[in-house]
Formats: C-alpha cells, structure tokens, sequence
C-alpha cells in the first residue's frame, strides 16, 4: 500500500481516536472479550457478550478438476508472484465460531462489528480483501449512527461483495449453521447485498422474514442492543462438505427417490465476459442438454433444477454455487475463456458435493475448439 496512503490514514485515525467517537482500533475476539469482561464484583449488570456457538469440521483434500482437453491451467498469480490458489492440496480442520456482543456497533456492508464501550472494532469482522483488520476504513471516519435496533440482530455479511456465491455460501450459510433456537430468536437480520428482488427471494426461501431485514448500506452505523455474528464458514473459498449439508437442510428441496438424470447448460447469454457465443452450436450437436437461464427462475426453481441434474456444465461464474444441492454423484463441467485465470472455486464446490469436476479453456467468441469440446464431452459424460 502507497506510503501517502498509510499516512493519511495513520492522521484519520488520530484525529477519531482523540476528537471522535467510533472505533478507532481493530483487536481480537478474544482481547475484545477480556475488555468487556467485569474486573471484580460478582453483582453487575447482566450481560449477553461472549461465544455463542463453535463447529470444527475436519481436514478436507481438494482433488484437482480433470482437464477435458488435456490442457493446463494458468493460474492466478498475486502481485508477489505466487499462485493465488492451489490445484489441489488438503485444507487444515477449520474452526466457525459465533459471537454476541451487548451494546454493539456495526459499520458499513461488510458489518464490521465494534465495541463502543472501548472503541475496538473486532478484527475478525473488520478484514477487507485488500486490507487488514487495521486498515479497514471505518477505522478512520468517525460517523454518525443512522439507525438504533432493540432486540437481537443477526449479522449475515462478509468482506466479499453481492456474488451469489457469496450471499449462498459465506452469508446464508451461517444462519443454516445456526442452532435452531438462536435462529428462532433473531429480531433482526443485517443483510450487506443490494436490495433486489434475486436477494429477497433467496432469503425468503430460506426463511428470513423480509419484514424483519436491515439492508446495510456503505454508509450504514448502526447501534444494536445485541448483535450476533460468526466468522467466515468456508473461509476463503474453501467449501466443506458439513456447510453443503446445513444449506441443504436450511434451504433444499423436498427429497425425491428418483435418481438425477437431467443434463443443464447454465447459460450466461448476454453477460459480458460470460457468453459463449457458439452455446447453440454446441447445444444442437448435444441436444440432452436443457438450456438454463437463472435469472429467469425463482430460488425454489433452482434449487429443485440442480438437485435432478446428473450433469451441469456452463462458463465459470456465481451461478454455479447452486451446486449445494445436487444430488448423487454426478459431473460439473466448467468452461474458462483465455482472459480468466483458473479459480477452482466450483470444481471445490462440486467434489465436496460427490461429484467430479471437469474443465476446458475455449474462445468464447470462435467455436474453434467446438470439435474437441463435443468428443471430450462424449468420452467423458455419462452415456444415455
């Protein structure tokens, strides 16, 4: 980060700690905790502050996707040099743990949760993707709260943006991994994507009551009675199995004793970066596939889409992270165009589910490699 930068946030952040009123600082859970905690008499007031729930789930093994041309897969490189993601390799047992603070604050979309007694943000809540929990922003504006919430609020938000896969997988999945009776008490639900009419729906079908939901804002300083919040349930794309499972109870279809057959191509028709001109080709020579278009469909529509589906395939994007309820075992197929680097993010996503992952780097523009593409496909796939 620019020196200039680090500078005139270092002044920022002076003149919060000495002039205003907001957190100014950025500390552990844990030092927090300890800050919170009474420093001697038994007889004070009663408070809601400290863990709520903790789940460990094993070590998981990511296989690397199969290549279905036979190539290799440029991966995405950070400004260091190195590999931004593996292609394989065993993720470490991982921690999710759930908190609750009384008299809480909450900054921005992302929800940095803070303390106002001792003015520290929690910096498990307060890393960006470029930042570190002492950089976060809010560190260093000191602004005003526009809104006060009685009762308990449910913090579902993350540093990672509006991406499905995000709402789904990060924000979605820690109400599902909830215990039922703490869910059952939320007065309050602090949603950090855009109010659309696709958000609302999913929350719905989940269950969240929208008349009970705050849509935070960039600007949004709120002050909550209680605020419950969790940290990251797949870390940084690195899905379990254990997550996938409490989707599926909180949000998945009703079950079927009907084995999946259905072949689905997730169009991205129209979607810059995303539409594979020569999709009608390919689908014509392999007429088994059914075009899908997602924005086209309810929650419930999908959900119930991917759970008969015995193959998907598509270009690479959020509308993949449906993948939570496929059923049995069965292939993602994952189109790459030259400009993207390889993300194993869904190829994850689809082995955690039981199934296997395949991928293909294609003009997205020339059907040149149409040929291959169809016999990889039929060698691969599933016969009729």
């Amino acid at each position: 980060m620019p020196l200039a930068f680090d500078l005139l946030q270092a002044c920022r952040r002076g003149r919060t700690r000495w002039l205003g009123t907001g957190p100014w600082r950025a500390l552990p859970w844990t030092e927090v905790l300890a800050l919170r905690q009474p420093a001697c008499a038994l007889h004070e007031p009663e408070t809601t502050t400290g863990e709520i729930a903790t789940l460990t789930f094993p070590a998981v093994a990511y296989a690397p996707a199969h290549p279905l041309l036979g190539q290799i897969a440029p991966p995405l490189r950070l400004e260091s040099g190195d590999p931004r993601y593996r292609e394989g390799g065993v993720s470490p047992a991982a921690t999710v743990r759930f908190w609750s603070l009384d008299d809480a604050g909450v900054i921005g979309e992302d929800g940095l949760v803070y303390c106002p007694q001792c003015r520290a943000a929690v910096a498990e809540t307060a890393r960006q993707i470029f930042l570190t929990a002492g950089q976060h922003p809010a560190l260093a504006h000191d602004q005003p709260v526009t809104a006060r919430l009685a009762g308990i609020s449910l913090l579902l938000t993350g540093p990672f943006g509006h991406a499905h896969y995000h709402l789904l997988w990060d924000y979605l999945a820690k109400l599902a991994l909830l215990p039922a009776d703490v869910r059952q008490a939320v007065d309050h639900y602090l949603i950090g994507v855009p109010e659309t009419p696709r958000a609302r729906d999913w929350l719905a079908a989940a269950g969240v009551p929208l008349a009970r939901v705050v849509w935070l804002s960039p600007g949004a300083h709120l002050r909550c009675e209680q605020v419950i919040f969790g940290s990251l349930p797949c870390g940084v794309n690195q899905p379990r199995a254990e997550v996938q499972r409490a989707l599926c109870g909180l949000l998945g279809p009703a079950g079927s004793t009907e084995a999946p057959r259905r072949w689905l191509w997730i169009s991205r028709r129209g979607q810059p970066e995303r539409d594979l001109r020569w999709e009608d080709q390919l689908l014509a020579a392999l007429p088994r596939f059914e075009r899908l278009a997602l924005e086209s469909l309810t929650a419930h529509e999908q959900m119930a889409a991917f759970a008969e589906a015995a193959v998907i395939a598509g270009p690479h994007g959020s509308g993949l992270a449906s993948l939570a309820f496929v059923r049995g075992s069965g292939h993602l197929v994952e189109f790459f165009s030259p400009a993207q680097p390889n993300n194993p993010l869904y190829g994850r996503l689809a082995q955690v589910a039981g199934w296997r992952a395949h991928w293909a780097r294609v003009d997205f523009t020339r059907p040149t490699e149409l040929a291959p593409v169809i016999a990889a496909l039929g060698k691969h796939l599933p016969p009729p």
